[in-house]
This record gives structure tokens, sequence and C-alpha cells, in this order.
């Protein structure tokens, strides 16, 4: 007949085996969540990637759409305005070259006048004050 020591002793193995098999089974369990949970991420962020990506490709079109839209609303607008300055800037042309030319005309006039450097005489400031 087991005495109470070897009944002890035998409860306390039973406890400690149950332990350890409890253990385990609950790093298993564990483990399994994350794997699942590294998995779910995995997933969700590709598709997360593919919905940015995809955003992306959206925004993009829209933007060469919109581009394409100004670029069409601004080109004749250019060519107008473009029409419209250039016979001014060559009306302004003629009626300016003859003011420069004769401004240029009357400069050397002025210059061929006005004394060579050696007829310039000093003038004495110490005598004066």
């Amino acid at each position: 007949m087991p005495t109470v020591t070897d009944t002890v002793k035998q409860r306390v193995r039973e406890g400690a085996s149950l332990a350890v098999g409890v253990g385990v089974l609950g790093y298993q369990a564990a483990r399994t969540r994350a794997e699942e949970a590294q998995t779910l991420v995995g997933t969700s962020f590709k598709d997360v990637r593919a919905t940015a990506e995809q955003g992306a490709r959206r925004a993009w079109e829209q933007i060469e759409v919109i581009g394409n839209e100004v670029r069409e609303r601004v080109e004749p607008v250019i060519t107008r305005v473009s029409d419209r300055v250039e016979p001014l800037i060559g009306d302004f042309a003629v009626r300016v070259e003859p003011l420069v030319d004769r401004v240029q005309a009357r400069a050397q006039a002025l210059a061929r006048r006005a004394p060579a450097p050696t007829e310039i005489k000093k003038v004495d400031t110490k005598s004066n004050a």
C-alpha cells in the first residue's frame, strides 16, 4: 500500500507533467496565433499597398486629364495674346529706333564739342576757402 509520501510525490509528478503539457499546448497555440497574425498582417500590408498603388495610378490619370484640359484652354489664350502683342512690339520698335538713333547722334555731337581731357583746367579748391 502506498504511503502518504509516495502519494504526494506521485501527485506532484502528475501536476508537474500536467503543467508542462499545458505549457506546451499554450506555446503551440500562441505560435499558431502568431503565424496567423503574421499572415494576416502580410496580407493586410499587400492589400494596403495594392490599394495605395491603385489610388496613385488614379490620381496620376486625373492629373494628366486636368493637365490636358488646362493646356487646351490656355494655348488659345496664349495665341490670342501673342497675336495682339507681337504687332505692338513691332510698332514700338519702329517708333523707338529713330528716337534711339537721334539720341545717339546727339550724344556723339556733344562728345565732339566737349573739350579734350588735356584742355580741362584744374580748379584750385584751396584758394577759394
